[in-house]
């Protein structure tokens, strides 16, 4: 592709200071009785997901920045649960591909939303990024473009927690990562920056990136200038877009499409029009409406075509994990095929992952192969996730002398996260006292 473009500046993420403060608004309150009704809805039976909490929900408006470090703010849903019995795990999931920003979580709107639903409802802080461009953040979204989805969930779980602290439902150290299609992308992305330069303040309890394009050089870039046809024609022209806002790939939409897609697609990529509208007018053999000289320089030159180096500082799979992670795929994906979880494992694994993991949900479509995923992550994440202290248990044993204070007391914790701390009403603070006279 023709080098129309200007150096980046090192893009960081959102650590600069606040321009304001997060802005709030209520959405919501969802009984338990609610709740299932929605989940119902969605088709999930009752019975599946444990719903024990009300939940309230906000869309929140909050600072990051863009790909140039500037700043910008973004939206996002914030699901907490009422009444915690304790301080709670929060969890973060990062939602699949959309044109339309009424569609993004925030707006309570699309298939996606009741993720976070779930997951306050079930005992988390549970959040939804729009990502930068949708719901109601300013400008168009950069799709697939891995650091501003990472700088958008980091700084969306920053602004839960402001918020969160506010609202006197107070959250404990385990952070889980979620998301699947895009989000899959994006929750790779987000993990690897946590763990490399946020770790110590943000640590990732367990991350679980589902079906996700985490091989855009590779994988994705091969599907999608193959000359086959492709489920979703729409895919191609919104990734050339949103890199040519990141990278200045061309000038003029002319240079990367030929007529009439030159003319046609760009005022349809509005936040508006659907994916259905786009694919409507799109060929299903998604490569045909690219300049031909850009094609061959992209499939023989791999090297040192532009698009492809960029495609490939999107890749999201170039790091070793220290906390687990578990892919889940379909093998009978053909949006996202499952080669993407392929490579990133083998990756992984070559650079002496011992915590990674994969799990095929089996020969199902994208669509149909989203449910299952998130299920399947919601059921391990609850395996690892500090469960609230038990009534503790105390074995005692009474005097048997009138005159000796020889009675004795054990407590016995159960669940919570050990080590406990015991207080006992003489100010004793191991698990088990002794020299007691009889009585309470």
């Amino acid at each position: 592709m023709k080098k129309f473009f200007t150096l980046l500046c090192v893009i960081s993420f959102g650590l600069a200071k606040a321009q304001f403060a997060n802005t709030v608004t209520y959405l919501g309150y969802y009984t338990q009785a609610q709740i299932n009704t929605i989940l119902a809805g969605q088709g999930i039976p009752q019975g599946v997901f444990t719903v024990a909490y009300d939940v309230k929900a906000y869309r929140v408006l909050y600072n990051t920045v863009d790909w140039d470090s500037v700043p910008i703010t973004a939206s996002g849903l914030l699901c907490v649960l009422v009444n915690p019995t304790c301080k709670v795990g929060m969890v973060s999931y990062q939602h699949g591909t959309t044109l339309e920003k009424n569609q993004a979580p925030s707006f309570l709107a699309g298939n996606e939303w009741f993720v976070a639903l779930i997951g306050a409802s079930i005992g988390y802080d549970a959040m939804e990024p729009d990502y930068l461009g949708l719901g109601t953040g300013p400008g168009f979204h950069p799709y697939q473009h891995a650091h501003t989805e990472a700088t958008a969930t980091i700084d969306m779980i920053r602004a839960a927690k402001e918020i969160v602290d506010t609202m006197g439902a107070p959250y404990n150290d385990q952070l889980f990562l979620m998301g699947y299609s895009q989000g899959g992308h994006a929750t790779m992305a987000a993990h690897e920056l946590i763990q490399e330069q946020l770790d110590n303040v943000m640590h990732v309890t367990a991350s679980a990136p589902m079906s996700g394009a985490y091989d855009m050089s590779g994988v994705m870039g091969d599907l999608l200038t193959s000359n086959q046809p492709y489920p979703a024609p729409y895919y191609l022209p919104y990734l050339i877009f949103g890199y040519n806002e990141v990278y200045h790939l061309f000038a003029h939409d002319s240079d990367a499409m030929i007529h009439p897609y030159d003319s046609i697609l760009p005022p349809m990529y509005n936040g508006i029009v659907s994916s259905n509208t786009v694919d409507n007018v799109m060929p299903n053999v998604p490569v045909n409406i690219m300049q031909p000289l850009q094609v061959d320089s992209f499939v023989n030159d791999s090297t040192t075509n532009f698009f492809r180096i960029k495609l490939k500082e999107n890749n999201t799979y170039n790091w070793l994990p220290t906390s687990p992670m578990k892919m889940y795929f379909c093998s009978g994906d053909h949006y996202v095929p499952h080669a993407n979880t392929t490579v990133a494992y083998q990756h992984f694994m070559q650079q002496g992952a011992t915590n990674i993991d994969t799990f095929d949900i089996g020969n199902y479509e994208h669509q149909a192969c989203a449910p299952y995923a998130i299920l399947g992550a919601v059921t391990w994440f609850q395996g690892l996730t500090y469960l609230p202290i038990a009534s503790a248990g105390v074995t005692t044993a009474a005097n048997t002398s009138p005159v000796n204070l020889n009675g004795t007391a054990v407590a016995h914790g159960a669940q919570g996260e050990p080590p406990y701390n015991y207080l006992w009403s003489n100010n004793a603070t191991t698990d088990s006292i002794s020299g007691l006279a009889a009585g309470t």
